[in-house]
Order: C-alpha cells, then structure tokens, then sequence
C-alpha cells in the first residue's frame, strides 16, 4: 500500500504526520499505514494566568465573568480603585496588562492543556467579546482512538468552556470558522459521535455550534470516504469547505470544496484532480479571493514534475474552475499549507519542499500572479525538516508559522515575517528540547495573533494541546 493512501483512523493529516511520513516518503521508507499510529487530543486540568484559579476541563465560567470581558470593558472600568489595584493608579498596570474592573488583566498568554496522552490543537478562531475557540482532538493515555475537543478562552486566558465530543472511533476537527449568530462551524471527521441519543457519523463533515459549544446541526458531505479539512467563512453569508474525498476500490482521491449556506445547505459543490491508480490530491486550505470567488491550495500526484508538487486551483463564485497549477521539482516532494491573496493581486503558497532545500526538507514558499503563474519562491530552513502550516497578511508583508528542526534534535514554534519579495524582516522560535509546532494560526481583531500548535516540552510530558495569545510579532508581552 502506498504510504500516501490513508485511512483516517491512523492518519489524523496533523503537522506531525506530515513529517513523520513525508520524511519517510522523502526517503523512500516502506512503511505502511497501518505501521504508523500517530494520535493526539486533549484532556487534563487547564492552564490559566497570573491571579485565576485553576479550572477542570469540566468546569464552566460564565460569559459575564469571562467570556464577554475585553478590552472596551477595561476602558469602561469602575474608577474606584483601591490604592493595590491595577498598579496603585487606577487604569494603569505594568508591562502590557489593562485595567478591568479595578483588576489587572493581561490580554497575552498561552494555554496547555492534555494528560500523558496525545492531544494536539489544529484550528483557531476569534468569536464574540474576543474570546478563541480552539480545536483538535484528545486522546489521553491508554485511550485507543481520539475524540473532537473544543475550547472556548476569554481575551485574558479565562477557560470558559471546555466541550469533548467522540465515539467508539476516531473523531478529529480539523478547521474553523465563525458564524453570524456568535456561534462557529467546525469541518472534520467523525468515526462516531453520540449527540443526545443520536449517533452521528460521516467523512467530509461539517458541525454547526452554538455560543456555548452545544450542536446545532450536522452535515456529511463527502459520501462514504473523505476528510473536511478546512472551512471558512464567506462574506455572502454561509461558508465554504475543503478537502478530499477517498475512492478505497480505486486509490485515488479527489480535492473537493463545497459552498454551503448557514443552514449547511449545499449551494454547490466541485472536486478537483485525476482518476488514476495512486493519484492524490488534497486541499489544506481555502480563501475568499476579492473578486469573490476561492482559492483552494494542497498538493497532488497526478499533475506537475512529479512525485509530490504543490497545487493550487482557483474557481469562480459559482465554482467553476479558472484555474489549476501546480508547483515543485522533479527529485523531490512539495506540499502547500497555506495560501493567502496579495494587495497587489495574485498569491502566496506555503508549505514544504524536499526539492528544493537544505536538509532534510525546507519551508516553501511560492509567489504567483493572479492566474497562478509563479513570480518567485523561496525556501528557508536548516539541516532538519523544516514547514510551514499558516498565513497572515500584515502591512507590508507576511507572518508565517510552523515547525523549525531544533539543534536538540526536535521542533520548535516557528514563526517568520517576511516582506512581499520573501525577504525575512523578522523570525523566532518557541520551544525547549523536545517537539512543538504551530498548526494554524489566526489573525485576532486588535491585531494580535492567535497560535495553535501541539508541545512536548510544557504541560502534563505527553503531546499536549497548546493554545497561544501573541502579539503582532509573535511575542508573549509580560503584564508584571
């Protein structure tokens, strides 16, 4: 069996994976699926900061306690402040802290959350009162299969609900995107979830929540074999999704996006890719371009040098394909994360290449027009295996995030900004001696970051969840 054909039950598509088996495809390794069992979720006590008490997964706090309090709060505080509050002067606190309610917040942290087991955090998005929900899977320790996990954290670290959803099976949530009503919607898979007596199921799945982390509705997409990896809002309304979907009888897959509208309803759907023996093709991302219409970027098989090349395809607001390119070299793999539209028309693809690289594999990162045609790439990395996974748009450039090969031997946070010709302004890693990476990472609506990623180095000494609130250059300011 090729190692690139699947199944979900032992292959979570998470950043890990991606370079345990990349690197053993570079290679030419002969593993199977079945041989490599790579799982990770969510469960253990919830790391909070500074003056909150510590909170179990199970335990709730109320949105006016946390969930709504921000930054126009802190501006509204009380001005009676005793002569120990916020600093000794009412409304000023140390370091990047605010003033809330005669209290010093601090709107920078990060949150671990997991047990020995293998917990690992894949989406983010910023909702009301400018919480995060954050999402991915939990598997503690000794558990067989992993189940969904979502997280709702307040602006200043308070865990205001922790929701875990699973079955007899695998159960994984890949992306997110906010809903007009305060809620969100999640694209994923689910082997098996009990939901109110109720066993739901499906591959290329989409689940509505509610404000509070409760179902709202349901759908299945794909038919009988498929991953929904990515989902964002539209500005129309409703939302769009991508992945793939798995033909087991003739080993191939397929990119699929489908419009959907904010009921689920199926306003149209595409698929993208080759019918043949061993053909792959994968979405791990899609955007809204400006002209309305998507972007969708993953890698395939069946199209390119050869191997593995980046692709990316472009469709109109109807889905009608406008076009398909794909991007790489003929010695080696290459894999995009991300893409994201330039002010000056066209886009940026990041991922991975083996290709083109200095080690092992180097994070890639691909120029194009506004047909696709590349202006430029570049690669960064070391001597290990290097990757990228997310996007940002900034004022006169782009953050990037992922996975750096430490000189330890493992992985760091990685995050770089660099300008729109792919010179580097800015770069750090977060990390200790052992394995962490960033997954996704979204832009929060005061222009900060919000990091989702997975450590082994923080927490309970498994593969924990890892949930970060930066600055805008990836910074965690200190509120001291």
């Amino acid at each position: 069996m090729s190692i690139f054909y699947v199944k979900v039950r032992n292959d979570i598509y998470s950043f890990l994976l991606l370079l345990f088996v990349s690197q053993i495809v570079a290679c030419g390794g002969g593993e199977t699926a079945s041989e490599i069992n790579i799982d990770y979720d969510i469960v253990g006590p919830d790391l909070c900061k500074d003056c909150l008490e510590i909170q179990s997964p199970d335990m709730e706090i109320s949105d006016v306690e946390a969930g709504e309090r921000d930054l126009e709060d802190a501006e509204e505080a009380p001005q009676e402040c005793g002569p120990k509050a916020c600093g000794g002067n009412c409304g000023e606190c140390p370091g990047a802290g605010v003033c809330l309610s005669g209290k010093c917040e601090c709107p920078f942290w990060e949150a671990v959350l997991g047990d020995k087991g293998k917990d690992a955090a894949f989406a983010v998005v910023e909702i009301t009162g400018k919480a995060v929900v954050a999402a991915g899977r939990t598997q503690p320790d000794g558990k067989e299969d992993a189940d969904m996990r979502l997280v709702k954290i307040g602006l200043f670290g308070d865990i205001i609900w922790d929701r875990t959803y699973g079955g007899p099976q695998a159960d994984v949530i890949f992306g997110l995107a906010s809903a007009g009503d305060g809620g969100f919607a999640a694209a994923g898979v689910l082997d098996g979830v009990e939901n109110v007596g109720e066993f739901l199921s499906g591959s290329f799945t989409v689940i509505k929540f509610d404000k509070g982390g409760s179902l709202s509705w349901y759908k299945n997409y794909g038919g009988i074999s498929g991953v929904a990896r990515v989902i964002k809002p539209v500005s129309s309304g409703g939302f769009v999704v991508a992945g793939w979907i798995i033909n087991d009888g003739e080993k191939w897959e397929k990119m699929k996006i489908a419009r959907i509208d904010d009921s689920g309803g199926v306003i149209w759907d595409a698929v993208a890719g080759e019918e043949c023996f061993l053909c792959y093709n994968r979405a791990y991302d899609v955007i809204e371009t400006t002209g309305g219409g998507f972007a969708i970027a993953g890698f395939t098989t069946s199209k390119g040098a050869g191997h593995q090349d980046m692709r990316m395809i472009t469709l109109d607001g109807a889905g009608n394909l406008k076009t398909d390119t794909a991007y790489g070299g003929a010695k080696g793999n290459e894999w995009a994360r991300a893409v994201q539209e330039t002010a000056g028309g066209g886009f940026l693809i990041a991922g991975f290449s083996s290709s083109f690289t200095n080690g092992s594999a180097d994070a890639w990162v691909v120029r194009t027009d506004d047909a696709g045609l590349q202006q430029w790439s570049q690669n960064y990395g070391g001597e290990g295996w290097d990757q990228l996974n997310a996007i940002v748009g900034k004022p006169g450039g782009f953050i990037l995030a992922g996975a750096y090969s430490s000189l330890s031997g493992g992985y760091d946070l990685w995050l770089r900004m660099i300008d729109d010709s792919g010179e580097i302004i800015w770069e750090k890693t977060i990390g200790d001696a052992n394995w962490e990476g960033a997954e996704y990472m979204a832009p929060a609506s005061d222009g900060n970051l919000a990091i989702v990623g997975f450590t082994m180095s923080k927490g309970s000494g498994g593969m924990d969840f890892w949930v970060i609130r930066a600055d805008e250059t990836g910074n965690i300011p200190k509120c001291e």
